[in-house]
């Protein structure tokens, strides 16, 4: 978890978790943010690493972020997830989505002005599936 820098002071004694950060749009967020940044998504270099496709991976981040959160999170941007079409999409960009902002509700909820964004992936476009199909 390391101090980042966009936000002025009034973030700065917030904590923020940003999954997806190992990348793309999570990477930029995370880098941007003041405050406190929980990073979480598959790569090395991160505070919380957790496959989001899984049941197992959704708990043990929700288990990871509230520890280090000591239980109170100001924000969560749910930027994880893949744009290509395959069954571990759903699983990962809703699925994981949602289980990850219903397993930390409670910290969020322990914020006195919590707020979350959810980035959406192309991949679950019904109308490139049926182009890669050929249907």
């Amino acid at each position: 978890m390391a101090p980042h820098g966009l936000g002025g002071n009034a973030t700065a004694d917030r904590t923020f978790v940003v999954t997806g950060a190992d990348s793309g749009l999570g990477r930029a967020v995370a880098e941007r943010l003041n405050g406190s940044v929980i990073t979480c998504g598959i790569g090395n270099e991160l505070d919380v690493r957790a496959d989001l496709p899984t049941q197992v991976g959704r708990r043990s981040l929700i288990a990871d972020v509230s520890r280090l959160s000591n239980g109170r999170i100001d924000g969560i941007v749910a930027a994880a997830g893949i744009g290509v079409v395959r069954p571990s999409t759903v699983s990962l960009n809703h699925f994981g989505t949602i289980a990850v902002l219903n397993g930390l509700r409670d910290c969020l909820s322990a914020s006195d002005s919590a707020a979350a964004a959810i980035v959406s992936s192309s991949g679950s476009r019904f109308s490139d599936a049926r182009s890669q199909t050929g249907k």
